[in-house]
């Protein structure tokens, strides 16, 4: 009886162990298929907007085709930039070859376009170049020569996917004129799409780089066209969905004369390639000739600050940058040793030397330290501190006013200011040192350039809007000592932190740590011959609307006036000594730039000299800012040149030829550069 009784109760116990699984596995079952169910319920309802959107957007692809770009014109409406057809030749990614067919397709172009296989195979493949888009043609060649051209279209069969398109690239007709100031167009970049997030470009995109093209990158460029494709799973066009037009750029018509400019460009080649064979005899115990590598001119109406030539040299050819330079190509330009790219008018920072007489002269008028008609002996040097500071040549001319010391530019006579001038700044340091009051006159008197050149714009760019200007540097003590600051001798820091007589002496001349760029020079004289109105250089008189009809007058989208800046209140007792020594520079005796303007009438022509000495061994700049009319100014015009010696004989005649163009004369004499002496400044 107990074994059945054993049996039975086992049994039982297997039984409810099986039916206890079978309830569990039939939980865990009906909780997977819930899951399952709620899952698909969410996938078809829930989340159907969102995954029907990722579906159309695998289905819609977006392809953009650039905007004609806007025309860059003078101020008379010739063009300096337009766009002209080209024939490029381009390769479609997307269609359906066979790898025969492909090799076919790029052994062929390679014979036709005279360009290496691998070359072609780099620019068509994804992976190597992923800037193409993948449902646009890939351009291989731009400027196909005609025979090219026709020879891929009389022979489509053996070019699967090949295609030639006629496309707007920009276009120079006066070749490298004006290159600096028109500025190049290229291929964004990376550190470009990041500033520009936000805007719509895109890889590939082409955008101004430089000079106006950068500068009116927003107005030239217009709106691409947009187009939107269907494709199928294999990424082949289907259908178009949308077409969205492209809007073309606006055009931008400069204050820049093409005539002036063309003469302004010749003249500073003309003058440096001369300055080349002159002797530099300035050097007592050297004859080298001149190297005169590199300058630039500024030519601004005196009546609105608008550019009128802005000239660079050595220069570059913009239309390189339309073919695409390897970044090899590009590196060899930028690092060229004359430094083509540079916008010298802008980028340029000189010691202005003579010229900037200017600012010195008002400076010591204003703050009352200088009477005009006071003689003062000049004996061709002057000792200061221990130390000798003597006219070019040592030359003696004996007792000058104001306007002779500029006739004949005695660097003595405003050496004698400069040493005034820091005897005023060391009276109101010491008491100020001391903890005494001084008198505010003082610091005027003693800071007089210093506060002057601000006034008149240095020390700061001009606004002009290209990019890259650059603001130069008006030196004094505080800027000394921030120099220095690094210094980790404490003895050291301090010594040089001190502003010395020296320094005022320099400054006075234009020399010493002072350094300013061309455009700033032509502003700070234009300021004086206008009778005191600063104002911020222009480049463009107005935006124009695109594609107005040959022969009809442009339609007008936004002017841009002329822009005052401020009014610096030149009275006529400190505008007329000075005038009066600039007219006498020209065409007085011992006018230190009368050679250079021979046969011109007093009062046609005013100006200054300006010869800023250099560290050996390189050679002095040659400087001269020319106005013309004296009587009623209407052009300003400067000129530097590095390394070519006395502004006298090489920037002023180079400055005279372009006044000569000023003039009505747009085919003037070439430039005859005077053989260097040691008696001009």
């Amino acid at each position: 009886m107990v074994p059945r009784t054993r049996t039975l109760d086992g049994a039982e116990r297997v039984i409810e162990g099986r039916r206890t699984r079978l309830t569990v596995l039939g939980i865990v079952v009906m909780f997977l298929f819930s899951a399952l169910f709620t899952r698909l319920w969410f996938l078809q309802v829930a989340d159907n907007t969102s995954y029907s959107a990722a579906a159309t957007e695998n289905r819609i692809k977006v392809v953009y085709e650039p905007a004609l770009r806007g025309q860059i014109l003078d101020r008379n409406g010739k063009p300096l930039v337009e766009n002209v057809a080209t024939d490029v030749v381009t390769f479609d990614r997307s269609a359906v070859l066979t790898s025969a067919e492909r090799r076919q397709a790029i052994n062929g172009l390679s014979f036709v376009l005279q360009t290496p296989v691998k070359k072609l195979e780099r620019m068509i493949n994804p992976e190597t170049n992923p800037r193409a888009s993948p449902y646009a043609p890939v351009p291989l060649a731009t400027d196909v020569p005609d025979e090219a051209r026709t020879y891929i279209e009389e022979h489509r069969a053996d070019f699967p996917g090949v295609d030639v398109k006629r496309v707007a690239v920009r276009h120079y007709p006066n070749g490298t004129l004006a290159a600096h100031l028109l500025g190049y167009v290229g291929e964004i970049n990376e550190d470009e799409l990041e500033a520009r997030e936000g805007e719509g470009y895109r890889q590939a995109d082409l955008i101004g780089k430089d000079g106006v093209e950068l500068m009116f990158e927003s107005v030239l460029r217009g709106k691409p066209r947009r187009l939107e494709l269907a494709v199928d799973n294999r990424g082949r066009v289907v259908r178009t969905v949308r077409d969205r037009p492209a809007v073309p750029g606006k055009d931008v018509r400069l204050t820049i004369d093409v005539d002036i400019q063309r003469v302004a460009e010749e003249s500073l080649a003309q003058g440096m390639e001369g300055a080349q064979h002159l002797q530099n005899r300035a050097e007592q115990s050297s004859y080298d000739t001149f190297n005169a590598a590199g300058g630039s001119v500024v030519t601004l109406d005196a009546t609105d600050g608008s550019v009128v030539a802005m000239a660079s040299a050595p220069s570059y050819d913009p239309a390189v940058f339309n073919q695409g330079l390897s970044q090899e190509e590009f590196v060899a330009l930028r690092d060229n040793p004359g430094h083509p790219l540079i916008n010298r008018t802008i980028q340029g920072l000189y010691a202005p030397g003579s010229t900037w007489k200017l600012i010195t002269a008002v400076g010591a008028l204003e703050t009352g330290q200088l009477d005009p008609n006071f003689g003062y002996n000049d004996q061709g040097c002057l000792e200061v501190s221990n130390l000798t500071f003597c006219n070019a040549g040592r030359t003696k001319h004996g007792t000058v006013n104001l306007s002779r010391a500029l006739t004949v530019s005695s660097d003595v006579y405003f050496y004698e200011l400069g040493r005034d001038m820091w005897q005023h700044y060391r009276t109101w340091k010491q008491a100020n040192d001391d903890g005494l009051p001084a008198a505010d006159d003082l610091i005027k008197k003693g800071y007089a350039i210093q506060d002057t050149a601000r006034r008149f714009g240095f020390g700061e760019p001009t606004g002009i809007g290209l990019p890259s200007e650059q603001g130069g540097r008006v030196p004094d003590q505080q800027w000394k000592e921030e120099f220095n600051r690094d210094e980790p001798d404490p003895d050291k820091r301090r010594q040089n932190s001190l502003w010395f007589p020296g320094d005022s002496v320099n400054l006075s001349v234009g020399q010493g740590d002072l350094v300013v760029t061309p455009l700033q020079l032509a502003s700070a004289y234009l300021a004086f011959a206008d009778g005191g109105t600063l104002y911020t250089p222009r480049v463009a008189q107005a935006i124009l609307q695109p594609g107005t009809e040959s022969g009809q007058p442009p339609t007008v989208f936004r002017e841009l006036p002329a822009q005052p800046v401020k009014d610096i209140g030149i009275t006529p007792e400190v505008y007329g000594p000075i005038m009066e020594g600039f007219t006498g520079a020209v065409s007085g005796q011992g006018g230190t730039a009368r050679g250079a303007f021979t046969g011109y009438q007093p009062g046609d022509v005013a100006g200054k000299t300006g010869t800023a000495e250099n560290t050996p061994p390189k050679q002095d700049t040659s400087l001269f800012v020319g106005i013309m009319p004296a009587t009623s100014p209407r052009y300003v015009v400067t000129t530097v040149v590095e390394e070519a010696g006395f502004g006298a004989d090489v920037a002023a005649p180079i400055t005279r030829r372009i006044i000569d163009a000023l003039y009505g004369n747009l085919n003037p004499e070439a430039v005859g550069v005077a053989p260097a002496g040691v008696e001009d400044d």
